[in-house]
């Protein structure tokens, strides 16, 4: 057994005590009040409630106990829902740590992914993360507290291979949706600023198998259409440099609309724009009249509160 608060659990045998010796004082007191009116009454008071001290100190015990947050034992938590299947993908690549939008495009992109995880409870969620190449950071689950976990460490430096490529992640995300759940419609959520290094006919490629599989893409836009620098922080946020291209040069960034549009158009998707407030809700707004399917998941929580 471990504990939340241990120092509360060794004061449990004092606060017992406690609780005893105060109980017992204020029977004292009424004990003697009582034999002041009358040796009858007093006699009486005697002889009523000589249990009430030691049930007091036990529940004071008790009380400590519980405040101390005890743990222990393995329990096996079964979710049932109505859930649809929703891959959210973000870009990760360099360009993305722009700050034409507060904090950075990244920053935003998990700040919406967030918002969108809360929105959806019930719903199995996945996410990848992508740069030259696509990571699955989480399968297909109903734990959003998981998804949070990663979104927290959503960084370039998740990614092995720099650039950005917009072909793999689709056909990863194809391949996440389709071990989903039966009967329920699938979806995956694509924040990017659509700048891609690999080519055109590739991205088609890629768009048109996902579209043929049955899984409806949503295009999330990042960043501004103005070129802007890319700043090189260190890890408490101060600013060291302005990211180059390695010859001195220093490398802009601006959303790519036109690979954006191609995009949607190759995938039969809808595309959430980048200066929308509210993108998340947007997202929402859009699978909230998709098909759901009724399913289930078995967790297993070790050292359960009691």
């Amino acid at each position: 057994m471990v504990a939340d608060r241990p120092l509360l659990l060794y004061l449990a045998p004092a606060a017992a005590l406690l609780g005893w010796l105060l109980a017992t004082l204020a029977r004292r007191r009424r004990v003697a009040r009582a034999a002041a009116w009358s040796a009858e009454l007093g006699e009486r008071a005697r002889r009523d409630g000589r249990r009430g001290p030691y049930l007091v100190g036990l529940a004071a015990g008790c009380v400590c106990l519980a405040l101390a947050g005890p743990r222990w034992g393995r329990l096996e938590v079964t979710t049932r829902t109505r859930a649809l299947d929703l891959v959210v993908a973000i870009d990760i690549s360099r360009s993305m740590l722009a700050e034409d939008q507060a904090p950075s495009r990244l920053g935003r992109a998990v700040r919406e992914a967030r918002r969108l995880v809360q929105d959806l409870p019930g719903d199995r969620l996945g996410l990848v993360a992508f740069a030259g190449r696509s990571y699955i950071l989480a399968p297909l689950t109903v734990d959003g507290g998981a998804l949070n976990l990663f979104l927290d460490g959503m960084s370039p430096d998740l990614a092995s291979e720099g650039g950005t490529a917009l072909a793999p992640v689709l056909a990863q995300g194809t391949e996440l949706l389709g071990a989903g759940t039966e009967g329920a419609d699938r979806v995956l959520v694509l924040f990017t600023d659509g700048e891609a290094h690999d080519s055109a006919p590739e991205i088609d490629r890629a768009a048109a198998r996902l579209a043929a599989s049955g899984v409806r893409l949503i295009l999330v836009a990042e960043g501004g259409t103005a070129p802007v620098r890319i700043p090189v922080r260190d890890s408490t946020g101060t600013l060291v440099q302005y990211l180059d291209d390695g010859t001195g040069g220093i490398v802009e960034t601006a959303r790519d609309d036109r690979q954006l549009e191609r995009l949607a158009d190759a995938a039969e998707a809808a595309l959430v724009p980048a200066d929308l407030p509210d993108q998340a809700g947007a997202v929402r707004d859009l699978v909230q009249g998709f098909r759901r399917a009724p399913g289930s998941e078995t967790r297993t929580t070790d050292l359960v509160p009691r």
